[in-house]
């Protein structure tokens, strides 16, 4: 749980996609998950908010803007054939706070 991708991520109610900032959540022979990476926040429901983990070290992960990992939809992909570009890694304060940040949103 640390590499920061770009993949082709579709478009959930009309056609087509573009490319997006992601985090490998896990990884195995078969599988990688991801969770999507977002620079939207200020527009979003108090619901979605929270689940939306600020990346305090956004330049060291080398983002270019202020992000924000949703960590309440994954995206599951093959772990074969996907052309990923690794751009960046989560710093250790990061990937410490994202741990804790999944634990409590998902047992509250």
């Amino acid at each position: 749980m640390n590499e920061i991708v770009t993949v082709f991520i579709e478009y959930t109610e009309i056609n087509g996609g573009k490319k997006r900032p992601a985090l490998v959540y896990q990884r195995n022979e078969e599988s990688l998950i991801l969770l999507r990476i977002t620079s939207h926040f200020e527009n979003k429901s108090a619901k979605i908010k929270k689940q939306y983990y600020h990346i305090d070290k956004w330049e060291q992960a080398n983002l270019a803007k202020e992000s924000w990992i949703d960590v309440g939809s994954t995206e599951t992909f093959p772990a074969h054939g996907l052309n990923l570009k690794v751009i960046g890694q989560l710093s250790l304060l990061d990937k410490v706070g994202l741990s804790k940040f999944i634990e409590n949103f998902y047992h509250q």
